[in-house]
């Protein structure tokens, strides 16, 4: 249930009677207030105002959306290389609409994301296939891609090769080049050390001034 502001003594402005708050009848079922104009009509307060606003997108669903649309990039870049060109014009545009809809819906409730691994999982589990979808659309669609008159089993054997060394490459250059930068790593580190040195100097205050408390 909404609270109505009780009315500042300092601003001298109106509180909202409860007939002014009503549930929307529409689907979507919003909560709806007069909203007050620039004019001086200070009814409802800033938090007031921003909770009668449509709530922002779900972050998981604008995840979803980033991996729906990178798994049809690169599963079929082989199939229509202009995909990711279009996909970039796409997400340009998103971008832009993702700015105004953040501006005029609800602000967010901050919170602590968990989820990120499991994007990172399902994008490394793509790349993987990717490498063996692109492979057989080039092997066994595109003409001349192989010597004309070679059996399917020859194509499949070569296919596997290629496919086993594209991984083992990948894993060569993920080994190489670290996530993180060695830089951010030292900075990371020195940081928790820091807090851990912190943390225990003030365990040890705590201890001697019960100790002496005590005393």
């Amino acid at each position: 249930l909404l609270r109505r502001r009780a009315q500042s003594p300092t601003r001298g402005a109106p509180v909202l009677s409860p007939g002014q708050w009503s549930l929307g009848s529409g689907a979507s079922g919003w909560l709806s207030v007069p909203i007050p104009k620039d004019d001086g009509d200070a009814r409802a307060c800033r938090a007031e105002l921003d909770f009668v606003r449509a709530p922002a997108s779900n972050v998981v669903d604008e995840y979803k959306e980033l991996i729906i649309m990178f798994g049809y990039i690169v599963l079929f870049a082989s199939a229509f290389p202009l995909a990711p060109f279009l996909c970039l014009i796409s997400v340009g545009l998103e971008l832009r609409a993702d700015a105004y809809k953040f501006c005029e819906s609800r602000r967010p409730m901050p919170r602590a994301a968990r989820h990120h691994p499991l994007w990172f999982t399902c994008a490394h589990v793509l790349t993987t296939l990717a490498v063996i979808t692109n492979l057989a659309l080039v092997f066994f669609t595109v003409p001349n891609a192989l010597p004309a008159g070679m059996p399917t089993s020859l194509k499949i054997g070569l296919l596997l090769f290629v496919e086993h060394a594209v991984l083992v490459a990948r894993w060569v250059l993920q080994t190489l080049v670290p996530d993180k930068p060695l830089d951010v790593l030292k900075a990371m580190l020195e940081t928790k050390l820091a807090f851990r040195t912190l943390h225990g100097v003030l365990q040890a205050a705590e201890a001697q001034g019960r100790g002496g408390g005590g005393g």
